[in-house]
């Protein structure tokens, strides 16, 4: 074990008990005035234990250590008792430090330390969160060969358990029963819990079984434990045998129960379960708090539940509970996962009219529902206000953006915003380049489209065929099919394999540049990759020879329609070529 260092020695009590001892002596001598000691029975000192012992039990450790100041006036001489009491009021207070300066400044004037005054001191250190100096005073006791009692091991475990340090928690369990202690309730829960926190969900529900198997007893707060265990660990159906558990062994569930079960089943997708443990919960008449409505919410957003999700907030203001931020987001996320971009903004004004902070998974959340009903202007206002709020986006942010800005053709803002993800220090990845460059392609911009996968090329980033597929597009609507043709040999020659819309985007540039030998090429590359080429290949080849007039070519292209069956395709290329082309304007028309 690995300590920080001697307890601090601070605070009134432990300094005027300093120097009432120190005048006496070190408790060898009397204080002054001792000639009156017969005038002083103690039986007055016993009255003086007992107060400060009542002070404690009421939690007034405050009064308690200024009435054990007055033994620095009076003539009383402190005694253990009266040390250990004011201890215990201090324990009672959760005031580690001065516990642990009390303790040790009696010591040094010559009043031993005694089991009492370690596990007060010890169990302080519990309520202090303070498991570093709780293992001092432990070990300080085995140097004293003192031994620790059933109560001094549980104070050690539990702090050590609150600290989360679940493998001392569970040497310290391991000690106990090697001195011949027997275990209780409290070391059970102790060891069950620091499982709990650090998500090891099956030893948590081995040390349950075991501590029912001893006749332990594992009461409400043992099995809350365990619950937190399965709910860390997305243990939804042992979380539920528990619940079962409980209530074959007449052990009454509170709040934290359904809490931690709920949320089992939420991180689950089961909200079904989720639900109905919240309507058992009411029907207990327990109080649900924002945890518990968290757990329905979040499960209800898992399932794509949105009409329950709302639902909820609605039972909430019935019951005056005010839904945090969390409930919020989860509600908003659940309606943005069924694309219902009204009600998330809903829920959202509804947030902000009732003083509800939105955070940034709010905002993300939100900005999802808009970007996927294709909101781009409820998009840029969003992403302005959290600007105004100085809430730093993250890559989902970002991306979600970007997302808006391919769906509405804005290149320029998706190319502002892919840069200003750089210099956020946020990489953008595969996705959001694609991304960026259909919005390039949907504008037009074939130079911006071909200098994002240059980008790409070095950042070392793998391009994949949705890449090269809208930048081949954005050539092909720039009408350069040079650059084309170079990216379907760069494909040819990587790990991407090119897919029908590769070869078909490709054809689609070189028709518009007219060039019908090209398209043949690409067509007789396709066909070779396939047992014959598809409708869509065929009729693109079609147009490009169709608008250079080379009939032959286009009568061999109408056969293999005719041969992949599509008839009515064929005859409708067909009646397009066999048409009398119009006259020029000006001109006359075609004689009969």
């Amino acid at each position: 074990m690995e300590f920080t260092g001697p307890p601090a020695r601070t605070g009134p009590a432990a300094e005027a008990l300093a120097a009432s001892v120190s005048q006496c002596g070190g408790c060898r001598r009397p204080l002054p005035g001792a000639s009156a000691r017969q005038a002083r029975p103690s039986s007055e000192l016993l009255l003086r234990t007992t107060e400060i012992a009542n002070l404690g039990r009421a939690r007034r450790w405050v009064a308690a250590t200024t009435l054990l100041v007055e033994l620095q006036r009076g003539r009383l001489r402190a005694d253990c008792a009266i040390r250990n009491a004011a201890l215990s009021a201090l324990e009672r207070g959760g005031r580690w430090e001065r516990a642990l300066g009390l303790a040790s400044d009696s010591e040094d004037c010559g009043l031993a330390r005694d089991l009492v005054a370690d596990s007060a001191a010890i169990s302080a250190c519990e309520k202090g969160v303070r498991w570093q100096q709780a293992l001092v005073v432990f070990a300080a006791m085995r140097l004293r060969r003192a031994e620790p009692s059933r109560l001094t091991y549980n104070a050690a475990a539990t702090a050590c358990d609150r600290g989360q340090e679940w493998r001392k928690t569970l040497g310290l369990a391991g000690e106990l029963q090697q001195s011949g202690l027997e275990a209780d309730v409290v070391t059970c829960s102790a060891a069950v819990s620091a499982c709990g926190g650090c998500e090891l969900w099956v030893p948590a529900l081995l040390l349950l079984a075991a501590g029912r198997l001893r006749r332990l007893g594992p009461n409400t707060v043992t099995c809350n434990a365990a619950l937190s265990a399965c709910e860390k660990g997305q243990q939804w159906v042992p979380a539920l045998r528990i619940l079962g558990g409980m209530r074959e062994e007449a052990l009454e569930p509170d709040t934290i129960t359904y809490n931690a079960v709920g949320s089992a089943c939420g991180k689950c997708r089961r909200w079904p379960e989720a639900f109905i443990l919240f309507q058992e919960l009411l029907r207990r008449r327990l109080q649900p708090d924002a945890i518990s409505c968290n757990a329905v919410a979040s499960a209800c957003e898992k399932g794509r539940r949105w009409a329950l999700a709302l639902a909820l907030l609605g039972e909430m203001r019935q019951r005056w509970l005010l839904p945090n931020c969390v409930t919020c987001s989860s509600v908003i996320s659940a309606c943005e996962k069924c694309r219902l971009w009204e009600w998330a903004l809903e829920v959202f004004r509804v947030m902000k009219r009732s003083s509800v902070l939105p955070n940034l998974i709010t905002y993300n959340a939100v900005l999802c529902a808009c970007e996927k009903s294709k909101r781009w202007d409820l998009v840029e206002d969003l992403v302005g206000e959290m600007q105004m709020r100085i809430l730093e986006p993250d890559a989902v942010t970002y991306s979600t953006t970007i997302l808006a800005c391919s769906k509405a053709e804005k290149w320029e803002r998706a190319l502002a915003v892919i840069h200003q993800m750089g210099q956020r220090h946020h990489e953008p990845d595969t996705v959001l380049y694609n991304a960026a460059i259909s919005a390039c392609e949907k504008g037009g911009q074939w130079e911006a489209a071909m200098a994002l996968l240059q980008e790409m090329h070095k950042l070392r980033m793998q391009a994949d065929v949705i890449t090269y597929n809208g930048a081949i597009s954005a050539m092909e609507k720039g009408q350069q099919w040079r650059p084309a043709l170079v990216l379907l040999e760069e494909m040819r020659h990587s790990v991407v394999h090119a897919d029908e819309v590769t070869w078909i985007a490709a054809m689609s540039a070189c028709s518009v540049g007219q060039k019908w030998a090209a398209v043949l090429d690409l067509l007789g590359c396709l066909g070779s990759l396939r047992p014959r080429p598809t409708a869509v290949a065929c009729a693109a080849a079609v147009c490009a020879c169709d608008a250079v007039r080379r009939t032959l070519p286009a009568r061999w292209l109408l056969r293999e329609l005719h041969a992949v069956g599509l008839h009515g395709l064929s005859a409708c290329v067909h009646a397009r070529n066999n048409a009398p082309h119009p006259p020029p304007i000006g001109g006359s028309p075609a004689k009969k």
